[in-house]
């Protein structure tokens, strides 16, 4: 039974000195404590949601997700890389009748990042008790990182939250057994390969976790599950309160339920296996660069505290970097060994096998490895639970949500997103019937369109080097001999728009804007976040300019 007064040094010694009344605290607070740290993070995610402009990608979510079911999954397989679950289930979301304009496309997304501080608060509760559950959905709540692809309408929401997911109830299984454990963990993991690639990575990085955590338990604590708050013993845990030990499941009935479940997801997932080669043939090369040792500590940075002002301070990066790593390490001072090594391989390994495999096809951006942010905030919040005097992790606390604060401020108020709204406005404000509005690279089209479809004005419009969805990739490359379907297209007509934008990959050297400029004469040009407008006069229009351009 739990006393009122504090136990002595002797049960509960000194290196995490939480007397008994601020255990009672805490098992007050925690309902409390979860719907305010669950507010916040709605608050968070639902901010300043719709005010910026759907950017390429998201216009390219919509776009898909508004077609017939079959049509969408021909999309899928022939011009796209992901799996098809983000999209099949935006467009239920859309059949729902919530509209599509930024807000409410967004809207899927917020909702499950929200969910994901839920099952954050989940796992930190698992692995550490409430004050390690209410510690990381908070850093969670308020993490820019995950804020940013909460607010974004695209799959990486739903990847972070089935990783989380799964991730939970691996610990289940793994600590308590039982077949719906199991089967939550088969499924999640399933969904979470349905929804991006990346998520093979994840896969690995748990089977890792899994052999680490069984190959440490004979030497772990037991480790608290439902407790309020933790108590250590030299380097160990203990339970506040007295429990049976729940990891006592044997080893090998553990490695028997996790090989079936591994054989499961691998026969759920094989149907789609033949679509993810084909895709593979379809992308032989990629705009992504191969990462360097620079793109790991990005990486971090990014799951630290993405968009935080760095540069006013020296060194500001490798700083931030340093103080996320080492509140994480601090996680192996107050979690068990098998806790924590579960927790670092999932954290460390998919990013490891990634930066490893890009070395050949470059296939690395923070945004696909999203599920590690979860476990790097798990450990976080473990390192500033741990400290013996609770105003030192009161204080790092506080400092982190401050942090992420700033960067906040600056996602809402001043990085924008790409301003196809403005370009399509502009165009289709200032188009001249029988214009032709040219796209490099083709699938920008998809962005233009999605607000140029709601201006008054029909617009003529093609894609370079080939109309949009017409060849493989969504992105071909620009080539020299590709430029006579240009002068083709703008042949008898008075003038024509150029509308350029990602063009890193499609068209690096500018051939198309650069033949232009060489060739016709430029009227006018509007350079806007993301996208650039050129608008030029043919020959025709070079002979006769009153009769087709009016003066400016």
């Amino acid at each position: 039974m739990l006393g009122s007064q504090a136990p002595s040094r002797a049960v509960f010694p000194r290196r995490i000195a939480l007397d008994l009344s601020r255990v009672r605290w805490w098992a007050a607070s925690e309902p409390v404590g979860l719907i305010l740290v669950l507010a916040i993070g709605t608050m968070t995610r639902l901010y300043d949601l719709g005010s910026d402009s759907l950017w390429l990608d998201e216009a390219f979510s919509v776009f898909v997700a508004k077609q017939p079911l079959g049509h969408m999954f021909e999309i899928i397989t022939q011009h796209d890389t992901p799996p098809p679950l983000y999209y099949t289930l935006l467009h239920a979301w859309l059949m729902l009748g919530p509209g599509d304009f930024a807000y409410s496309v967004r809207l899927l997304s917020a909702l499950l990042g929200v969910a994901s501080v839920l099952v954050t608060y989940l796992c930190g509760r698992e692995i550490g008790g409430v004050r390690v559950g209410l510690t990381a959905a908070l850093l969670m709540a308020v993490s820019p990182f995950r804020v940013w692809y909460s607010q974004e309408a695209r799959m990486y929401a739903l990847l972070a939250l089935l990783c989380g997911l799964s991730t939970y109830f691996l610990l289940r299984a793994l600590r308590h057994g039982g077949a719906g454990a199991w089967i939550g963990f088969t499924l999640t993991t399933t969904l979470a390969l349905y929804t991006q690639v990346s998520a093979t990575f994840f896969v690995l990085g748990e089977g890792i976790a899994v052999l680490i955590f069984l190959m440490t338990q004979g030497r772990r604590a037991a480790v608290p599950s439902h407790d309020l708050g933790t108590h250590a013993q030299g380097r160990r845990l203990r339970p506040v309160q007295a429990t049976a030990d729940p990891c006592s499941i044997p080893v090998r009935r553990t490695v028997q339920s996790w090989l079936g479940s591994q054989v499961a997801i691998g026969l759920l997932w094989l149907p789609w296996l033949p679509f993810l080669l084909r895709q593979g043939e379809t992308y032989q090369s990629f705009w992504i660069p191969a990462p360097t040792l620079m793109t790991l500590r990005n990486l971090v940075f990014d799951l630290t505290s993405i968009h935080l002002p760095h540069w006013r301070l020296p060194m500001g990066m490798e700083l931030v970097v340093a103080v996320g790593l080492g509140l994480a390490l601090l996680g192996a001072r107050s979690l068990p060994r098998p806790v924590f090594g579960f927790m670092l391989a999932s954290f460390l390994v998919p990013i490891v096998a990634m930066f490893a495999v890009s070395q050949v096809k470059p296939i690395f951006l923070s945004r696909a490895l999203i599920y590690v942010s979860m476990p790097y905030i798990l450990l976080i919040a473990a390192g500033i639970v741990g400290f013996k005097r609770w105003w030192i992790g009161s204080v790092l606390l506080s400092l982190v949500v401050m942090l992420n604060f700033v960067s906040l401020y600056r996602i809402y108020g001043v990085i924008q997103k790409e301003q196809w709204d403005q370009a399509a406005s502009y165009v289709a404000t200032q188009a001249l019937p029988n214009e032709l509005v040219l796209f490099v690279a083709a699938d920008t089209q998809i962005a233009f369109d999605y607000y140029a479809e709601k201006e008054p004005k029909p617009l003529e419009r093609r894609g370079l080097p080939a109309d949009v969805l017409t060849v493989g990739p969504l992105e071909p490359r620009m080539q020299e001999a590709d430029l006579a379907r240009l002068d083709q297209l703008v042949m008898g007509r008075p003038s024509f728009w150029l509308v350029q934008s990602h063009t890193a990959f499609a068209d690096s050297t500018e051939l198309a804007r650069r033949h232009a400029d060489e060739r016709y004469q430029r009227i006018e040009s509007r350079e806007l976040l993301g996208v650039k407008v050129y608008r030029y006069a043919s020959a025709l229009a070079e002979r006769e300019p009153s009769q087709h351009i009016p003066a400016e």
